[in-house]
């Protein structure tokens, strides 16, 4: 969650007390909301006012329409309704599992990983592209290309 203006303190103490009462009750689907501070210990963007992460069986979508919270049916899912960029997920949280997967010039084919960061991602892509990041925090992924 972003302010727009980063010095309205109006409006942060408003979505602070927000969602302070969100939280009280689960069905809200919010598990936890950090601080910018905590959300970039983690790895997320630090610029943020608040990082909110979603209770299982819930995610947060993008939409700006539509009921607060919705049922998602399996038909929803099998159409893919509610698939758009959701978020919400903490790498943190046991048993929560993203994929990549990778497919062309420069790819090896057939090759599975096991374990990665996200932050590898650009260093690879870069490689791909013949180009170099310099220094980063994620690692060339190596292992599945084929250049």
């Amino acid at each position: 969650m972003y302010i727009k203006d980063p010095n309205d303190d109006p409006a942060k103490n408003l979505v602070t007390d927000i969602l302070a009462e969100l939280l009280k009750d689960e069905s809200n689907g919010i598990e936890a909301a950090i601080t910018g501070a905590e959300a970039n210990a983690k790895g997320a963007d630090g610029t943020a006012f608040r990082m909110l992460e979603a209770a299982r069986g819930f995610y947060f979508s993008e939409a700006i329409d539509g009921h607060y919270i919705e049922e998602v049916t399996e038909q929803d899912a099998r159409t893919k309704k509610y698939t758009f960029a959701c978020h919400g997920y903490s790498p943190e949280k046991e048993g929560y599992h993203t994929v990549f997967f990778a497919a062309g010039k420069g790819i090896r084919p057939g090759i599975s990983i096991k374990s990665m960061h996200l932050v590898d991602e650009g260093p690879t892509f870069a490689r791909l592209l013949g180009l170099d990041l310099g220094d980063t925090d994620g690692s060339i992924l190596d292992g599945i290309l084929d250049i």
